[in-house]
């Protein structure tokens, strides 16, 4: 079993708001105009398929990174379990060089990405079966989040 996971550049791609407000914050995306350097990975624990799962998911996560390099707070806007409890479990330990804006740290929003490919093992992995599962999940998950918007 396979696991992708990727750190998506716009909210748009989801049909999301190029800004986020959360408790009382009005924060923007780390991709936005707003950010002078968006945060660069420098620890990311390897999350594994979940033992039981037996399809493909795909879990979406807002989270935000702060000053200091570390995910301060992250909410599940799409997925399922088994696959969101281990997404839950692995992005604790994420970590991150921080935004800046203006030259100095930021705290700003990033949207992580967790596809769980049951049928694409590494050995033998097929990209074009890849994307073709990667592009169907994404769509359910942005028409989920249109839905749950209105």
């Amino acid at each position: 079993m396979r696991v992708r996971e990727v750190v998506v550049t716009s909210p748009t791609f989801y049909g999301l708001a190029e800004r986020y407000t959360a408790a009382g914050s009005d924060l923007p995306y780390a991709w936005s105009n707003d950010i002078d350097t968006p945060p660069q990975a420098t620890g990311m624990s390897r999350t594994r398929y979940p033992s039981g799962a037996d399809k493909d998911g795909l879990v979406l996560i807002r989270a935000l990174v702060g000053t200091s390099g570390a995910i301060e707070d992250f909410d599940v806007l799409c997925g399922e379990a088994p696959f969101e409890d281990v997404v839950r479990e692995s992005i604790p330990s994420w970590a991150f060089v921080p935004p800046t804006a203006h030259g100095s740290p930021a705290r700003a929003w990033l949207l992580l990405e967790f596809a769980f490919m049951k049928a694409n093992a590494e050995e033998g992995f097929d990209g074009s079966l890849a994307d073709v599962a990667l592009a169907s999940m994404r769509a359910d998950c942005a028409e989920r989040l249109s839905v749950s918007l209105r």
